[in-house]
């Protein structure tokens, strides 16, 4: 098992954290893919959580068996948030058996992504508009 601390200090407890690579939204990014228990958190609390780009500019992840820890920043795109019929085990007679998991994936972003965040924050504390940024074309 897997304990998930978010940015605003929310827990979860995961059975699978994997970090991996995928082709997302022209880009290649790092991929965080966390399933947890159905019961764990209600979808829209868990989409609410994820949506928040400050809640998961940092993520904390400690292998409860192992002690191992990791820290991910900057896995600030909800890329899947799903209930599935996941694998666990197989039974008696050899067949895989299911049970339903929440699954969600984060995808990291870019340094260009990153960057490009800085100077628009800092053009935007500079009272400079950006035509094309943020909400509107000013």
């Amino acid at each position: 098992m897997h304990k998930i601390v978010f940015a605003n200090g929310q827990e979860l407890t995961a059975s699978w954290f994997e970090e991996s690579a995928e082709f997302y939204d022209n880009a290649q990014r790092r991929v965080l893919i966390v399933r947890v228990p159905k019961d764990a958190m209600g979808l829209d609390a868990l989409d609410a959580l994820l949506s928040d780009s400050e809640n998961v500019a940092k993520i904390k992840n400690t292998h409860e068996e192992s002690g191992a820890e990791g820290v991910y920043d900057h896995y600030e795109i909800k890329m899947e948030l799903a209930v599935r019929a996941m694998p666990v085990g197989v039974d008696e007679d050899g067949a895989e058996t299911t049970e339903e998991q929440i699954v969600f994936k984060l995808g990291r972003l870019t340094e260009q992504e990153r960057q490009s965040r800085v100077i628009l924050a800092a053009l935007a504390a500079a009272g400079i508009p950006v035509p094309g940024a943020g909400e509107g074309v000013e």
